[in-house]
């Protein structure tokens, strides 16, 4: 099966957001599932290096894939930046956002445009705030679709779509020891390498290999676990992932010839240990308590580098800085003890001084 991934990123935009800071990990930790993965292309489209992010990039580099003699099976496209819901749908902002009311990208009328289009299967995730715009600048932005306009004939593809909040709620950007991490794209990423084993089915039952990973199973695995991670390091924050999906029980987002390999970073997460129980009565945590923790070797992870390294991969405006300041913080960002977090406390009234998150969202 021929993948491509698109890595889009968007630290600053306008209307006086702050500057998000977990790209560069982020990107870094997909890089490392689409190598595993053996993508055929990886492309990069963000803000790194200083160069602002138009939807016509986004969208001119599908069209390009779309209409290639032999277009991607399957088309992941992964954003993180910041978000919003509207009376439009999800929005994913970019860099003239929101003085320019169309440049973001829209996923209702993006999601409608893939139904009908070359690729078997799109992936769409969203590492972003789905918070409701508080002023008029934001609640008339508008965006656009990154895929070409539906044709009329031909039965209509798969498109997933996961999300690291639900509607109304932020995605969490934290700190993890001084340094900037999405804790959504950090246990997306975790659970895609295959260092889950209750998520891994046979492909061809009984063929014992290849094991792969579906998006249904996944998930339902995000929802526990990433609320499971939070109670962890105690982050009072009720957000938690979701999903809506279209694809049929044949449709992966991973596969392995082999055992997948264990984390090549951090310190174990005995997930057993913080497994707790709900108001409700319900168990929080995927494992029971006690599991024990997967082994996980403290070797640092490889030093970044060009996603030419991953194939036939390209880069569009890369921009990652590879110091040796860079390369440490990193390190530090992908281990799972989160030592600090931009509070949010849900006891505040729901007002534009006080509606600001961990991924500072909030509109005013």
């Amino acid at each position: 099966m021929r993948r491509t991934l698109i890595l889009i990123g968007v630290g600053q935009t306008g209307g006086n957001l702050v500057k998000l800071e977990s790209i560069a990990s982020s990107f870094r930790d997909m890089n490392q599932w689409a190598e595993e993965q053996k993508f055929d292309r990886v492309i990069e489209i963000s803000d790194l290096s200083g160069n602002p992010v138009y939807l016509k990039d986004i969208s001119e580099c599908v069209e390009g894939l779309d209409s290639s003699p032999r277009p991607p099976d399957q088309l992941v496209v992964y954003f993180n930046g910041h978000g919003l819901h509207n009376a439009g749908g999800d929005l994913w902002l970019l860099s003239k956002a929101p003085n320019q009311a169309t440049e973001a990208v829209n996923l209702y009328s993006s999601v409608f445009a893939a139904y009908y289009r070359s690729f078997k299967h799109v992936v769409l995730i969203t590492d972003a705030c789905r918070v409701p715009p508080t002023n008029l600048k934001f609640a008339n932005v508008t965006g656009g679709p990154i895929f070409p306009n539906a044709d009329s004939d031909g039965e209509s593809k798969a498109v997933d779509q996961f999300f690291a909040a639900t509607i109304g709620d932020p995605a969490l950007e934290v700190d993890l020891n001084g340094a900037p991490c999405s804790i959504y794209t950090l246990q997306l990423t975790e659970f895609l390498r295959g260092q889950d084993p209750t998520l891994l089915e046979m492909m061809n039952a009984p063929n014992l290999l290849p094991k792969v990973i579906r998006p249904r199973p996944l998930r339902e695995a995000l929802k526990t676990a990433v609320r499971a991670r939070l109670i962890k390091n105690n982050i009072n924050q009720n957000t938690k992932p979701d999903a809506i999906l279209s694809s049929d029980s044949t449709a992966w987002l991973s596969s392995f010839d082999h055992d997948p390999p264990s984390s090549t970073f951090g310190q174990p997460l005995d997930m057993g240990a913080v497994a707790q129980t709900a108001d409700n009565g319900e168990t929080i945590g995927p494992f029971a308590p006690g599991t024990p923790a997967v082994p996980i070797p403290p070797s640092a992870p490889p030093e970044l580098l060009p996603m030419s390294s991953a194939g036939d991969a390209e880069s569009i405006s890369f921009g990652l800085t590879r110091s040796a300041e860079f390369q440490a913080q990193m390190v530090t960002a992908l281990r799972p003890d989160i030592a600090t977090t931009y509070a949010y406390e849900e006891s505040k009234p729901w007002i534009p001084e006080s509606f600001h998150f961990e991924t500072s969202c909030g509109f005013y």
